[in-house]
């Protein structure tokens, strides 16, 4: 038998690890009922334990990293490794590194023909967690569109090794005409604005109130800087699908100078001093406390 203890919650019949599996002592045998095929072990032997992290950095911060503990204490990440201290006993073809235990031929199609969906192959992106944005499955076959930057370019069979999961594009859009309202008033909320400096990037059919959205998404959301739109205006108005990056908010590039810094700094001076005005005016009792 095998006890696991599963820190996660599930989320449409899949579990979210941030867990350690503990082997049992007891090791679980498959029995075969033929006497030409061999009996595989299940589990891998007492002692070893497996782990997930997550990547803080590196290429694919967030993502989790499957590792094993020997009864040694040695960390293993490969197969290569674990094959080397297991030795000849036990089959690596057949383990599963993400589930911890060896699968038989039977499961183990089970397994990829559940993992054929053209969304298990995809790696996973941080914008799956936004709210904002709508989550649908990608269609069953996508057709790559060949842009050619140099006419002399005949070939057509164009392969990415680096496939990339599809980003939702203009989803501010979603947004035109929908307002905030105060639920005691009834009252609309003030449309906001992009403050002073920050200009669109020049994508079609934005308005100030989804470039607002868009900056704000990215700021609540992305780990990364926020740098905007490198491409320039007239090249994000031709093709705007291929221009812009889903990373950044729909703006211009924009730096951030040591006199935005200080005016910052003098505005945020500003209303502290107007903060501790009206608290002296609502409590008095706070203006003599502070002054003794």
């Amino acid at each position: 038998m095998q006890n696991q203890t599963i820190l996660g919650h599930h989320n449409g019949g899949q579990i979210k690890r941030n867990t350690c599996l503990n082997y049992a002592k007891a090791q679980g045998v498959a029995i075969s009922n033929s006497p030409s095929r061999p009996i595989l072990p299940m589990n891998l032997p007492p002692g070893w334990r497996r782990e997930e992290c997550m990547r803080q950095s590196g290429l694919d911060p967030g993502k989790t990293e499957v590792f094993y503990i020997s009864p040694q204490g040695q960390k293993v990440r490969t197969k290569q490794e674990m094959r080397a201290l297991l030795g000849d006993a036990y089959d690596m073809s057949q383990f599963d590194w993400r589930l911890g235990k060896f699968l038989m031929p039977a499961q183990k199609r089970r397994v990829d023909e559940c993992g054929d969906s053209p969304t298990s192959k995809m790696p996973r992106s941080d914008n799956l967690l936004n709210p904002l944005i709508r989550r649908t499955n990608p269609p069953d076959n996508i057709t790559p569109v060949i842009i050619r930057s140099h006419p002399e370019c005949k070939r057509t069979d164009v392969r990415n090794p680096h496939q990339e999961l599809p980003h939702q594009l203009f989803w501010e859009k979603r947004l035109t005409g929908l307002t905030a309202i105060d639920a005691e008033t009834g009252e609309a909320s003030k449309p906001l604005s992009l403050p002073v400096g920050v200009q669109s990037a020049g994508v079609p059919g934005y308005q100030p109130a989804q470039l607002v959205q868009s900056l704000v998404s990215a700021i609540a959301t992305k780990a990364s800087p926020i740098t905007g739109q490198e491409q320039h205006r007239a090249a994000i108005e031709k093709n705007p699908c291929v221009a812009v990056n889903p990373l950044q908010p729909m703006i211009k590039t924009y730096i951030v100078t040591d006199e935005d810094i200080q005016r910052q700094e003098m505005r945020v001076k500003e209303l502290r001093r107007k903060l501790e005005m009206a608290r002296k005016r609502l409590h008095p009792r706070y203006s003599s406390e502070r002054e003794g």
